[in-house]
């Protein structure tokens, strides 16, 4: 039985686009924001954008140039669970072997 008292399993959320691409991780109060990801578009490079959600709740001042390492972290992170959940995901209907 779950309450609304017992804390959370997990530690980090991963957030993608309703296309299914990978757009950013929650891990505490940090929320990382990527656009174009994967430099899937060369026109565009890939922009971060870093929240601390305790002090920023609306997520109005990107703090990225501000804490480089933690959104280099961050991303790090992000692409590694993506990955994982890549490797792991079963066969798109109609696409089984």
């Amino acid at each position: 039985v779950i309450t609304t008292d017992a804390p959370s399993p997990r530690k980090e959320f991963l957030h993608y686009s309703s296309q299914g691409q990978i757009e950013g991780l929650r891990q505490g109060d940090w929320k990382l924001l990527v656009q174009n990801p994967n430099n899937k578009t060369k026109s565009k490079k890939t922009q971060l954008m870093l929240f601390n959600l305790s002090k920023d709740l609306g997520e109005k001042e990107n703090i990225a140039a501000k804490h480089p390492e933690k959104a280099s972290s961050l991303l790090a992170r992000m692409k590694e669970l993506d990955g994982e959940i890549t490797e792991h995901a079963r066969p798109t209907f109609g696409k089984r072997k």
